[in-house]
């Protein structure tokens, strides 16, 4: 056995060094913090309800589970997907919030969009998965070829396919004017251009090409385009067109624009219309 003096010292000695365990430990406690996770609160969706053939963002609130607070770096992991498919989209994550924006499938009318969003930040990670029910069609399109004619009576020409995309449209005899003499007729074609068609039947697209094209003395530097329509039954449709020019000739430079032009089509045979109810596009 130890003398009493000896075993009090020993005593002392493991309290000590025991305190000095402690004392540096601790810091290193409280340097780490407590746990916590990325929150991914419940999503906000534009439109509530998608709608095929038209864009859809769906926006999440992400913030850390032990101050609340926005989560403001991580990394996002995004797949929206129907029936086990993903759809091509843009992500975005700035300032505590999950985006996503896609545009959704011309024919998904009635099918579930799922959206899975992953967030991963220090080795920590959470994940949230949101539904979406896309809208069923409200009126329906018969694939097919479609020939109508515009209101200057030119030959309209159109094709619908089963993915309910409207392609090869081509409007001839449009009438072009410009601000000095040149008045010629055009001849539009979007033979390559697919437009998805929307629940509601509409459809449009516009653009623009800049340049320089020869055709003769005349020198092409610019077109805007404008297209937008209808479907009021499974097998009519109507629209407009708009096409803006700048050209040049003999070093004079114009402004030309066809204005609105109306046109209707029907499945497989020659529409007739009065053009009073054919979707219009407003000329900027």
């Amino acid at each position: 056995m130890l003398p009493q003096s000896a075993a009090r010292l020993l005593a002392l000695t493991v309290n000590a060094i025991l305190v000095m365990t402690i004392s540096a430990t601790a810091p290193l406690a409280s340097r780490s913090g407590p746990a916590w996770t990325p929150v991914i609160g419940r999503p906000v969706a534009v439109p509530a309800t998608p709608v095929p053939g038209k864009r859809f963002v769906a926006s999440f609130k992400v913030t850390r589970s032990d101050r609340g607070t926005p989560l403001k770096r991580g990394r996002m992991i995004c797949d929206p997907s129907i029936a086990s498919l993903v759809i091509g989209h843009a992500e975005s994550f700035r300032g505590g919030t999950a985006r996503l924006s896609l545009v959704v499938p011309a024919d998904a009318a009635g099918k579930l969009l799922k959206v899975k969003l992953t967030i991963r930040v220090a080795g920590r990670s959470k994940t949230r998965t949101a539904s979406f029910r896309v809208r069923e069609s409200s009126v329906p399109v018969t694939p097919g070829p479609y020939l109508g004619l515009s209101q200057y009576g030119g030959p309209v020409e159109l094709r619908v396919l089963r993915d309910r995309t409207l392609t090869s449209i081509r409007v001839a005899g449009v009438p072009v004017w410009c601000d000095g003499p040149p008045k010629f007729a055009g001849f539009v074609d979007y033979g390559a251009l697919t437009l998805p068609i929307g629940a509601d039947g509409s459809f449009g697209h516009q653009g623009s090409k800049t340049g320089s094209v020869w055709d003769g003395d005349v020198e092409w530097t610019r077109i805007d385009f404008k297209i937008a329509g209808q479907f009021h039954t499974a097998t009519s449709v109507g629209g407009a067109v708009i096409e803006n020019y700048e050209l040049n000739i003999d070093g004079r430079h114009y402004r030309c624009s066809s204005g609105e032009v109306k046109w209707c089509a029907g499945y497989g045979r020659l529409a007739h219309c009065s053009f009073k109810s054919t979707t219009t596009v407003r000329r900027e």
